[in-house]
């Protein structure tokens, strides 16, 4: 716009040679610019400026700490005549034309816009024009004022909460206007200068959120979170999530045992541990973060965080990076390789980790992997004035905010706390599967929405592979791995001298191969007592028939030797049976009939009988505490081995023994190892295979082709084991070592059996 302005100006003398000038009076800003220390941003003007083409020092990527460095507003006007009648300075965001925040210089007092230099001492707080005039202080800077004096308000922009500027908004553009009329007064220049700064993130550190976070126990049910978040193995969290690079094995309570021969044949296996651990443990994770200052170092700058949003994404381990892949039966690792890829390329997110259809999380948009949280405390979604400043938590409540992303559902957003106890730091609970095997690892991202040149919005909400992004706004833990656990908590033996001994590790290694830790505390075998176990078997013979009464030795089970029960031979018994009822030997022969007639159908008959007696012996030695027991002699009675006995290698009880068998699973087993100093001679056959079968048993195992028993004991069941595998541990197949098919290991990791074929190919799904 062109003005125009009338003055006079003497004339020369003819004779001198001087002459006079006409100034015409006009204003500039020279400079705009922040500065600490020896850090400074780049200053921009207009491009009609008298300067405007001179280089700028400073930069761009000028950067502080809100509230933690109070970097100087520099600016310089060149205003001779004093003709400034307005000046404010003005904030924006990148793409935005909405002004966040303005402040009037003018209500500050005049020494704001003066002609010269100044500097404005600043934090980074947003504030309401000044209510008060604040005189300038002159130094070698210029002309300053205290910005920092002047109150901070919470209200003047939605978008910083604490009442300073935070990481959602960066980058930022601070103008400063001048103008020799007021606000909408006609004909006025109007001069501006702009400048750049940045809030930045520098470091996210992760860390095991405190005990208090996690919630409350079911009414009812055990504490399992707590179980976890408690467990002092070597291997489990131990107070740290995994590092990076790293793997920590997360260890799910699993003392599920079968009350009947009949749940070895349904679905009960996956369904009481899907009753148990429902949609997985709860790990809180937390994040610190750590806002960059001007010397690009790592400092605590709370307010800088405001309703800055934190996604949390988990990622699928592969099944062949699993910590006990390499240790598959090489049959029982093409059947998990064809069985866990299914949709492994479709689903969201993608992996091997059990699948929906199995009873896993991969694919299902309802269970959730970072649960919704309401949270508490200063600063949860934003609403800041719910609940001021919180010193201490609140027990067994998750403190900070999580929403699931709209269109990445397995993600969720969080938000930090800017003040009190958790200042700095934000955090979900990570709900992993129930499932042994699946594994994750986890990353938090600064989830800023950004724009492009385009304005169009890039977002981390995507159900497509992430974008990259720069390693200072985002960390990773190392890998959580889903571990069953089962507890071992007694080894008994009749006497000190039973032989052969019980490898325990080899058992664990066995059951190793499907994610289940056999966690062993029963420590050293140890001997039962002689009046003891006299007492106990007294007990455990009551309510038997009274011709059971003289088939029992009549001395000490105890002394008989290292065997379970001891038994008359058939001469003797017949002696005793017909010295008890006054029978004559025709008497006797009626009541042997067709049963007891023979030695041999004595010997065998005595079987069942000490099977009975044991199991309720055994029972009263139970340990108190959940788990597995297990209870060795030298063959299970003296008889086993004479003529139509019957030698075991071991047995388990069909129905459910212990305090708890009335339930519908019982979290106490025991097995009975039985076996003969010859009975593992000349096979692949150990004792440690023998209770790894028997136990399977206890884990709703039935027995794996080809079995000719038809009771529901004993009876195979082909659907449910690998066709194309012959030595699984649940045969009787001794011509290798028995090691668990790759369908029994799908079972034990706790995989639904109704919707896997025992051909693995055909559980291939791509």
């Amino acid at each position: 716009m062109e003005t125009r302005r009338t003055a006079n100006v003497a004339r020369t003398a003819y004779d001198l040679k001087h002459f006079n000038r006409l100034r015409a009076p006009d204003f500039w800003l020279v400079k705009l610019w922040l500065k600490v220390g020896g850090n400074s941003s780049k200053s921009y003007l207009s491009p009609d400026a008298p300067n405007a083409s001179a280089a700028s020092s400073g930069s761009d990527d000028f950067h502080f700490a809100p509230e933690k460095e109070k970097p100087d507003i520099n600016y310089e006007i060149d205003d001779p005549f004093a003709m400034i009648r307005r000046a404010k300075l003005e904030l924006f965001r990148r793409y935005d034309e909405k002004v966040l925040w303005a402040i009037d210089l003018t209500k500050l007092g005049e020494d704001t816009y003066l002609h010269g230099k100044h500097a404005l001492k600043w934090d980074g707080r947003v504030t309401k024009d000044p209510t008060a005039v604040q005189a300038g202080t002159k130094s070698d800077a210029g002309m300053g004022q205290d910005l920092t004096q002047v109150a901070v308000d919470k209200t003047v922009c939605q978008d910083f909460p604490d009442g300073y500027v935070t990481l959602q908004q960066t980058p930022y553009k601070l103008r400063l206007t001048v103008s020799d009329k007021k606000e909408g007064e006609a004909n006025a220049k109007v001069v501006i200068a702009w400048t750049y700064f940045h809030i930045l993130l520098e470091k996210i550190e992760l860390e095991l959120g405190p005990k208090k976070s996690l919630p409350k126990a079911q009414a009812g049910k055990p504490d399992l979170d707590a179980q976890v978040y408690d467990d002092d193995d070597g291997e489990a969290l131990n107070g740290s999530l995994p590092a990076a690079g790293g793997l920590k094995k997360i260890f799910l309570s699993s003392n599920i045992f079968k009350n009947s021969n009949g749940q070895m044949h349904n679905n009960t296996d996956f369904t009481s541990y899907q009753k148990l651990w429902g949609d997985g443990p709860n790990i809180p994770v937390f994040a610190k973060l750590w806002i960059r200052d001007s010397g690009d170092q790592p400092v605590e700058a709370p307010k800088a965080l405001g309703k800055v949003k934190f996604m949390w994404d988990a990622e699928d381990v592969k099944e062949k990076d699993g910590s006990v892949y390499g240790g598959h039966h090489a049959k029982a690792k093409a059947f998990l390789d064809d069985s866990v890829n299914y949709d492994a390329d479709k689903t969201k997110p993608k992996g091997d980790n059990c699948h929906k259809d199995r009873g896993g999380k991969r694919g299902d948009d309802s269970k959730y992997l970072f649960p919704e949280q309401k949270g508490y405390g200063y600063g949860f979604g934003g609403d800041f004035d719910s609940d001021a400043k919180q010193d201490d938590l609140k027990d067994r409540q998750f403190p900070f905010k999580a929403q699931k992303c709209e269109t990445r559902k397995w993600s969720a957003y969080s938000y930090a706390w800017t003040q009190g106890k958790l200042e700095n730091k934000t955090g979900v609970l990570f709900q992993p599967s129930r499932l042994a095997g699946d594994a994750y690892k986890i990353t938090v991202y600064l989830a800023n929405e950004k724009r492009d040149n385009d304005n169009k919005k890039i977002l981390l909400d995507t159900d497509k592979d992430l974008p990259k992004v720069v390693d200072k706004i985002k960390k990773s833990t190392g890998t959580f791995e889903i571990w069953r656990r089962l507890n071992f908590v007694q080894y008994k033996k009749k006497t000190t001298t039973v032989s052969p001994d019980f490898a325990v590790a080899t058992f664990q290694g066995y059951y190793q191969q499907a994610y289940v830790q056999v966690k062993y505390t029963a420590g050293a075998a140890t001997a039962m007592v002689k009046a003891d176990y006299d007492s106990k078997f007294a007990t455990a013979k009551t309510g038997q028939p009274w011709y059971v009464t003289h088939m029992l030795s009549t001395a000490s089970q105890y002394d008989a030797g290292k065997h379970g029960a001891d038994f008359r031979s058939w001469g003797d018994f017949k002696t005793a049976a017909k010295a008890a009822k006054g029978w004559s030997d025709a008497e006797l022969n009626a009541f042997l009939g067709t049963v007891l007639n023979t030695e041999e159908k004595y010997n065998k008959y005595c079987d069942g009988i000490a099977s009975d007696i044991l199991t309720k012996l055994c029972e009263s030695y139970m340990d108190v505490n959940d788990g597995i027991s297990l209870f060795q002699f030298v063959e299970h009675y003296n008889l086993a081995t004479a003529p139509g006995g019957l030698a075991l290698n071991g047995f388990a009880p069909g129905a459910g023994v212990g305090p708890k068998k009335a339930d519908p699973t019982n979290t106490q087993c025991f097995f009975v190892l039985c076996a003969g100093p010859t009975n593992y001679d000349g096979s692949d056959n150990t004792p440690a295979q023998t209770v790894t079968h028997e136990i399977g048993h206890c884990l709703f195992m039935a027995h794996a082709p080809v079995q000719t028993a038809t009771d529901e004991a004993n009876k195979h069941d082909v659907t449910v084991h690998d066709k194309n595998f012959n030595n699984c541990t649940m045969s009787y197949n001794y011509d290798a070592e028995r090691k668990w098919c790759g369908f029994c290991i799908l079972r034990l990791r706790g995989w639904d059996r109704n919707h896997l074929q025992n051909d693995g190919a055909l559980n291939k799904k791509t």
